[in-house]
């Protein structure tokens, strides 16, 4: 063991579930300084001392490590400055036992795209003795050979393939333990930055002018204004004096000149047109909301609060106010937003009350984009965050606020690991930096609000809308006899709207020309042979779709099944609904927005950004045209159909229901004209449908409430999903059946204290999914810390069986889908 230096624990890329903790490596005496917490690091692992890249999650002295443990060295440090601070650590491990992932998952997932590294590693000869040259074998001599000559590095890759050795030799780093080879890495960035290339004067103003005259006149020219402006972008020097590159070249040859390049930020391509927007003036009950968040915000510890208020009822307002007051503190915010459809409009408000201090985070931008943004985020030169479920990570040091708008949005969790959820993440960082969390929403969260009302969250509620608007007359329309997707009163009300020049939101939650196909003959439903669903027809290609892995095949009339020229298709989707209002209202600009038509970069902003100028009459969409949306102009609000959503098989399907209608007829008259919505349904007198005709929230809760209460659902338990996937469905059903004992075993013996109702396995209603079946055990628990640590135990043990582990597993707390 060695006396002095240093160690780190490392979490290391690619390592199972049950292997993963974090590794422990020296830090060699040349880049102590430079490996630090929260770096990214190339480290040797397993046997084979295979290289893989790992992130320092901590540095300890070297009298801390294990006893009589030798350990392995950090090969390399692949980032200049940390990644991560002390926070943002302890959310990789708040991450790792939450969402049971691995560390470098939860680390991976709080990085943009693309500041992934590709590194290179290369080798140069080192002097050596004669005597230790003679003992080298002859592989290790021939590479030895091969380099001695040079005093450059040369690639591994090359190294190997010039003296025929296989791409997995370990000769190379045999010979660097040897101290026969030097070895070195570039690590490189994925997406580099963006640079331009200045030119300025290299010798002094005096010293230009007495050199001037001697130059020719082109030269002269640009020596000429380098003086006066002191330095430029070549391009723009070339602009301005009609000249060449060449020229600057020239003068740069002759030593009165410099050029370098210095990094320049890539701006998502939003409108940053309308700037210095006054501060919000608030009504007297905005008022009284705001100074409550206010207190809250103040407060030395940390607190979570619930704005619940209306549609339409002001409440970005009330948070842009308080908004300011954060900045001005010098603090850092985040605001969340459900849907990348969402993020234009939110942007055009920030950016006119904020500026360039707002950078913005989503899926949509570039890799690059999303780099530069986090980057002005890190550096302090951004100190507001806005996007969709990501920007949760936005790496403020002085966080301040975070802001879930709409929060009651299954888009804030995530389906891939690390399965979070961005409210949980923004409690924790808000906890860790005694900062405020406002969730906002006209239909909060079950949860949320059951929080709210028992005082665990501030409860702040605004009843009118804002200003003269009031809330829209909601019509409810029995369609049990209506031929087609639109009935007379809906047609009616459309007319009308567009003989008044106001303009209409249709909402129709299904995409596609048809939401299945079926034989007429033999009654077949043509399904996808990948996944246990129907295929939905598309007209714009003539192609059956399914919806979950994208198989696609030509519509065809003639049943695969029996021979017969019987198949149809049946049922609406958004494109079959764009079609018949064309028909009926030939007139009519028709805007359809869903997955299939906001696929392009940026067609989000274009498309919403065209409604608003008024390009367009009647927006058709899925439930992307339900939330949030602000247009004045609108005045008819039509739901075609959402029975569908009333009746699914998911104890969350009246509040998702609930929700969507909800959002959707607020959409209606929001500016200075009266508006109306119209529901389309076969069960007009549902509670559901009547309680969202009455924008009626504290009812429905109760009504839930009550439901949920007697049937131990969320929020009177946590729910933890466990799905096991495989392409044999013995398999898949094994796995849980497996599982499933290993559970009542645990609970009976070493968790008694673990108190949990177990159901399953079952088969979900979608049980085949890319031609994988899956099984599930859903687990109705108490989601704390013990829980937690049985279900991370009971895991590692399960992935460690070979024998038994027979399909993949994923463990899932409180699932939305």
């Amino acid at each position: 063991m060695v006396d002095g230096g240093f160690f780190a624990e490392v979490a290391v890329e690619g390592i199972a579930y049950h292997f993963d903790s974090p590794y422990s490596y020296k830090i060699p005496f040349e880049l102590e300084g430079r490996a630090l917490a929260g770096c990214r690091v190339l480290v040797p692992f397993g046997n084979g001392n295979r290289k893989k890249q790992g992130l320092i999650l901590s540095v300890k002295p070297i009298f801390e490590a294990e006893s009589g443990v030798k350990l392995k060295s950090i090969s390399a440090v692949l980032d200049k400055a940390p990644l991560f601070d002390d926070e943002m650590i302890s959310l990789v491990f708040w991450l790792k036992e939450n969402t049971f992932c691995t560390l470098y998952e939860a680390a991976k997932a709080m990085l943009p795209a693309g500041i992934g590294l590709n590194y290179v590693v290369s080798y140069m000869a080192n002097t050596v003795t004669t005597e230790k040259e003679n003992k080298l074998s002859e592989d290790e001599l021939r590479v030895y050979n091969y380099l001695k000559g040079g005093c450059k590095f040369v690639k591994k890759e090359k190294i190997l393939s010039d003296l025929g050795f296989d791409n997995e030799s370990k000769i190379l780093d045999k010979l660097v333990k040897q101290d026969v080879l030097i070895t070195n890495v570039d690590a490189k960035r994925k997406v580099g930055d963006l640079t331009v290339r200045n030119v300025r004067l290299a010798v002094s103003e005096i010293q230009a002018e007495e050199i001037a005259p001697t130059l020719t006149t082109k030269q002269k020219s640009v020596l000429n204004l380098l003086i006066d402006i002191g330095g430029a972008s070549v391009k723009e020097v070339c602009y301005f004096t009609g000249v060449t590159p060449v020229v600057v070249s020239a003068l740069e040859k002759k030593g009165l000149v410099e050029t370098f390049d210095s990094e320049i930020y890539r701006k998502p391509g939003y409108d940053r047109s309308k700037e210095n927007a006054p501060s919000p003036v608030l009504t007297a009950s905005q008022n009284e909301a705001y100074q409550k968040l206010l207190d809250k915000y103040n407060a030395p510890e940390g607190a979570a609060a619930l704005l619940y208020g209306v549609t339409g009822s002001g409440k970005t307002q009330v948070f842009l106010k308080l908004i300011e007051k954060v900045v001005n503190d010098g603090k850092g915010v985040i605001v969340m937003v459900p849907e990348i459809a969402l993020t234009p409009q939110t942007l055009g408000i920030f950016y006119s009350h904020f500026g360039d201090s707002v950078a913005v985070f989503h899926s949509a931008l570039s890799a690059g984009e999303r780099i530069d943004e986090w980057k002005r985020v890190k550096n302090g030169e951004a100190k507001i965050a806005i996007g969709t479920r990501s920007a949760v990570f936005a790496p403020f040091s002085d966080l301040g606020l975070i802001v879930i708008d709409e929060e009651h949005e299954h888009t804030y969790k995530s389906e891939m690991s690390p399965r979070y959820h961005a409210r949980d993440v923004a409690r924790f960082r808000c906890a860790y930096n005694n900062a405020l969390l406002l969730l906002s929403s006209a239909t909060p969260s079950v949860e949320s609000y059951k929080n709210a009302i028992d005082g665990k969250y501030t409860y702040i509620k605004l009843s009118q809308r804002y200003g003269k608007a009031v809330l829209p007359q909601v019509v409810t329309v029995d369609i049990s006899n209506t031929q087609g997707p639109l009935s007379n009163e809906l047609y009616e009300a459309l007319e009308k709207c567009l003989e008044d020049k106001k303009q209409a939101i249709l909402l129709m939650n299904r995409r596609g020309f048809n939401t299945f196909a079926s034989c007429g003959a033999c009654k077949t439903v043509l399904t996808c042979p990948n996944c246990s669903i129907s295929l939905t027809y598309h007209s714009a290609n003539n192609r059956l779709m399914c919806h979950y892995c994208g198989h696609s095949e030509i519509y065809t009339d003639v049943c695969s099944v029996c021979g017969e020229k019987a198949v149809r298709y049946a049922g609406f989707g958004t494109q079959r609904i764009e079609e018949e209002l064309e028909n009926i209202f030939p007139g009519a600009r028709i805007l359809r927005m869903d997955a299939d038509t906001t696929m392009a970069r940026y067609s989000y902003q274009e498309k919403l950004t065209a409604f608003a100028n008024g390009e367009y009459d009647i927006l058709l969409g899925t439930q992307m045209v339900a939330k949030g949306l602000d247009f004045p102009r609108v005045t008819l609000v039509g739901i075609i159909s959402i029975d569908h959503q009333l009746y699914n098989d998911d104890f969350r399907s009246s509040e998702r229901a609930f929700d969507l209608l909800t959002q959707v007829i607020g959409r209606s008259g929001r500016g200075d004209f009266e508006g109306k919505a119209y529901i389309q349904t076969t069960l007009p007198d549902n509670d559901i449908i009547e309680l969202s005709a009455q924008q009626d929230y504290e009812s429905f809760f109760e009504m839930e409430s009550v439901i949920r209460k007697s049937m131990v659902y969320p929020p009177y338990c946590d729910i933890c999903s466990v799905t096991f996937t495989s392409e044999l469905f013995n398999n898949s059903f094994k796995s849980a059946k497996i599982f499933s004992d290993m559970v009542i075993k645990a609970v009976s013996e070493e968790f008694t204290d673990v108190k949990i109702n177990l159901l399953g396995p079952i088969q979900p209603r979608v049980s085949k999914i890319s031609n994988k079946y899956r099984n599930v055990l859903t687990i109705k628990c108490k989601n704390n810390k013990r829980f937690r640590s049985m279900m991370s135990q009971l895991l590692k043990a399960y992935l460690k069986d070979t024998k038994n582990c027979t399909a993949s597993v994923t463990v899932d707390i409180n699932p939305l889908s």
